[in-house]
Order: structure tokens, then C-alpha cells, then sequence
């Protein structure tokens, strides 16, 4: 999930993946993320059964006009990076346009690679 507020990225979850945890424990740096050769491996899914449950919570932000939040899937923010995703809402008069914007570079960058299925959903709360 990204949150944008004034059209500038503000915060980005992390993820269960074996890059991210490579950036936090300083192994590489965040930028090494999208090209890793484990990027797709992920230590912790949804559904999978547990001993013990683990979430995490963060604080609660108040949303203010003009906020945008993208939530995709890695395999649409594999082909966009967060200055991209920061031009194209700049240029973009609605979620619906922001994700067409993003969408076509998307495809365009993984156009040819083995590009994993994509998706995603925005909001820009007017």
C-alpha cells in the first residue's frame, strides 16, 4: 500500500518478501528490491496456516483531501517505481486516470519480461 498526500509519497508498507527482509536487516538497499531474484518468495501469506498469529497495526492518520492511496500487488509496482507513480497523479484528475496512467507503463516495462499477473485499486479522496 502507498500513500500519497499532496501528490508526494509519504508511506509504503512493507511486505513478506526475502528482499525486504534483506533491507531490514541492511543487507541491500530498498532500490535493490524490484530487480532481486527472490523478490517473489515470500516468507509469510495470507491463509497460511500458523501457531501463532502476527499482524501489525500502525497508527491511525487522518486522511485529508486530496490523499491518494494505491494498493497493488507486486506484480504492478515490479514495473513502476514511486517517482512514477508521482508523475502520472500529478497528471491525473481522478483514481480512475491515475491507474490507466500507471497501468500503461506497467505494460510497457514488463512487456518483455515473464511479467507476473497485476492489479490494483486507488483512491484520491476529494
Amino acid at each position: 500500500l502507498y500513500w500519497f498526500r499532496k501528490r508526494r509519497p509519504v508511506k509504503r508498507t512493507i511486505d513478506h518478501s526475502v528482499p525486504q527482509v534483506l533491507v531490514l536487516a541492511k543487507e541491500i538497499k530498498e532500490k535493490d528490491i524490484r530487480n532481486h531474484p527472490d523478490r517473489n518468495r515470500l516468507l509469510k501469506v495470507m491463509g497460511q496456516k500458523q501457531e501463532k498469529i502476527f499482524y501489525e497495526l500502525s497508527e491511525w492518520v487522518k486522511i485529508k483531501r486530496n490523499d491518494a492511496i494505491l494498493l497493488c500487488s507486486d506484480g504492478f509496482w515490479e514495473y513502476i517505481d514511486e517517482k512514477q507513480m508521482q508523475a502520472t497523479l500529478k497528471k491525473s484528475q481522478s483514481a480512475q486516470e491515475w491507474l490507466q496512467l500507471m497501468e500503461e507503463i506497467v505494460v510497457h516495462n514488463g512487456s518483455s519480461k515473464e511479467m507476473d499477473n497485476y492489479s490494483a485499486i486507488a483512491v484520491i479522496w476529494g
